[in-house]
C-alpha cells in the first residue's frame, strides 16, 4: 500500500489504482467492488451487531415472530446499507482516478463518499434514523479534530464526547420523540416526573443502573464466550453502559 500522504504528488499520483485502491493489484476496478462488497458485509455484521442483540436482551420478555423478524430486518438492511456504501465509494474513487488521469484529493476521499452515502435515503426510514443519529459523535469529534482540540487526542475524552452526544438521543428517547434504535434505551418518562421528589427519581435511577447492569454483563459473557476468553473478561460493555446511563441518570435526577 502508499502512504496517502504521497499518492497525490508525481509520480505517484499517476499510479493505477489497482496499486492504491484495490486489495489485490492485479484486481480490475469491478472485480474490487464485488470484493469489497462480501468483505464489508462480513465485517459489517460484527461491526453492528450490537443493533441484533440489543433489542433482543432488551425485549426478551416481549417477544414475538413479528418483532423478531422487524429485529433481524433491520439488523440486516443496516449491515447491507453500510457495506455497499463503503464498496461503492472506492469504485467512485476508481472511476474518478480514470477520468483525471492522476489521484485527485477531492476524488478520493471527498466526492466518492458524498456520492455514494446518498445511496442512504433509499434505505428504509429506521436505517436512515440510525446512520443520522450516528454521524452526530463522528461530526462533533471531526470538528474539534480540524480545530486541534487536544481533548480528541484522549481514548477516554473521546469515550466521553460519545456519551455527551448520547444524552440528547436519550432525551429524546425518553420523552417518544425519537423512536429509532441506539445502544441504549432508558425507561418511558412518567407525565408527573417534574413533581416526584428527589427519593424517588434516586430510586428510579438505580432501578435505570441495575437494568443496565445486567444488559452489560449479558454482552461481556456473549463477547467473552465468542473469542474464549470468559476468565479474562474485562466488562468493557457493562463499563460503558453503567457510566453512560449514570450521566444521564444524574442529569435527569437533579431538579
Amino acid at each position: 500500500m502508499v502512504s496517502p500522504s504521497k499518492i497525490f504528488s508525481p509520480p505517484m499520483d499517476c499510479l493505477h489504482c489497482g496499486w492504491v485502491l484495490h486489495s489485490l493489484p492485479d484486481q480490475s476496478c469491478t472485480e474490487a467492488l464485488i470484493w469489497n462488497l462480501y468483505r464489508n458485509h462480513i465485517s459489517s455484521s460484527k461491526f453492528f451487531l450490537p443493533l441484533l442483540l440489543f433489542p433482543l436482551i432488551l425485549n426478551w420478555r416481549r417477544q414475538t415472530r413479528r418483532r423478531l423478524w422487524a429485529i433481524v430486518k433491520n439488523y440486516l438492511q443496516t449491515v447491507s446499507v453500510a457495506s455497499t456504501v463503503n464498496a461503492l465509494a472506492y469504485y467512485l474513487s476508481c472511476i474518478l482516478r480514470r477520468l483525471n488521469d492522476r489521484f485527485v484529493y477531492s476524488c478520493i476521499f471527498g466526492i466518492p463518499a458524498l456520492l455514494a452515502s446518498q445511496l442512504l435515503w433509499l434505505a428504509p426510514t429506521r436505517v436512515v434514523q440510525f446512520f443520522a443519529t450516528g454521524v452526530l459523535p463522528s461530526a462533533f469529534e471531526a470538528v474539534l479534530r480540524q480545530l486541534n482540540v487536544g481533548l480528541v487526542h484522549s481514548r477516554g475524552a473521546q469515550t466521553l464526547i460519545f456519551m455527551v452526544c448520547s444524552l440528547v438521543v436519550l432525551r429524546r428517547q425518553q420523552i417518544k420523540a425519537y423512536s429509532g434504535f441506539w445502544f441504549i434505551r432508558p425507561a418511558p418518562m412518567p407525565a408527573n416526573y417534574d413533581k416526584w421528589s428527589l427519593g424517588e427519581r434516586v430510586k428510579q435511577s438505580l432501578l435505570e443502573l441495575r437494568t443496565h447492569l445486567g444488559i452489560g454483563l449479558a454482552l461481556d459473557l456473549i463477547n467473552g464466550a465468542r473469542r474464549k476468553q470468559l476468565k479474562k473478561m474485562q466488562l468493557k460493555s457493562t463499563r460503558f453502559m453503567l457510566s453512560c446511563m449514570g450521566i444521564y441518570q444524574v442529569r435527569l435526577t437533579i431538579p
